[in-house]
Order: structure tokens, then C-alpha cells, then sequence
């Protein structure tokens, strides 16, 4: 049932507050600002280029995190 309701819901939920159609400006305005101040900016302004990808494997969090799930 969770996967079904998954699949349903990644067509209805948008990704950024950009993409919000019910949003009026000013929610997305307050949104994007408390976004910024948690993660810095928006990544909808950008591409993600092959050197991202490639820090997000530099970064020995991520393997870290991969290994807890084995046991």
C-alpha cells in the first residue's frame, strides 16, 4: 500500500516551491528564505554537473550511512 500511495503522490507533491501552483507569492518568497537558511540556495537555479556528483561521493557520510543499513 505505501508504494502505491508513493507512486500517487510523487505526481501531486512538486519538488520546489517554484513549481507550486497553489502557493501564493509571498508563501513562496517566505519558503525559498527559510530554504536558503537551512541548506543555502535553491537547487531548481542550477544544473547538477558531474563535479557535484562527484563530491557527494567524496563525502564519507554518505558511505557511512550506506553501511549502517547493512547488517
Amino acid at each position: 500500500m505505501t508504494c502505491v500511495a508513493a507512486l500517487i503522490i510523487f505526481w501531486f507533491i512538486p519538488s520546489f516551491p517554484e513549481e507550486a501552483k497553489w502557493l501564493t507569492e509571498d508563501e513562496r518568497a517566505f519558503i525559498k528564505s527559510r530554504l536558503e537558511v537551512d541548506m543555502g540556495r535553491s537547487a531548481h537555479e542550477r544544473k547538477v554537473t558531474a563535479k557535484d556528483v562527484g563530491r557527494v561521493f567524496q563525502d564519507f557520510k554518505i558511505f557511512l550511512g550506506g553501511f549502517m543499513y547493512c547488517e
